[in-house]
């Protein structure tokens, strides 16, 4: 399965076009390009009903929806979506933000960290029934 980390932001300058971020690559505005933005829109529009900040898997894909820290020419916090993927979309995002240099507002960080970290925990869950039922299944069975 090949990789896919896009990253969409509108640029702080309103006359330049939209940034289109694919697989760490900045995209010209050509072919690959649309393809890309096509392809983040078919799965924002699978959360659309959804308001921003916003985080979760949408139709297979670790989906985020909000805003930097910085600020258009405006004043207006810039907004942004990222699809991928990767096993750990957060850690992707993560390294797509630093390479461009810019950080989620407070509010966009505060429920992506928390839906990672529910995914975190729901595993951790998981993991500690499965072992309860082997330590029941042994300790059973050596006392018979």
């Amino acid at each position: 399965m090949m990789k896919i980390n896009i990253l969409w932001y509108q640029p702080e300058e309103l006359n330049n076009d939209d940034v289109i971020i694919s697989n760490g690559k900045i995209l010209p505005k050509d072919i690959e390009y649309n393809k890309c933005f096509r392809q983040l829109m078919k799965v924002s529009d699978m959360a659309l009903h959804h308001k921003s900040p916003w985080c979760g898997i949408v139709n297979g894909f670790f989906f985020v929806k909000g805003w930097f820290e910085a600020l258009d020419k405006k004043g207006r916090k810039i907004p942004f979506m990222f699809v991928s993927n990767e096993k750990d979309g957060y850690k992707a995002l993560i390294c797509e933000l630093n390479r461009i240099g810019y950080i989620m507002d407070h509010s966009t960080e505060s429920i992506v960290k928390r839906r990672n970290f529910s995914l975190f925990s729901k595993m951790a869950v998981i993991i500690s029934i499965i072992i309860l039922i082997i330590l029941t299944i042994v300790y059973y069975g050596n006392k018979n």
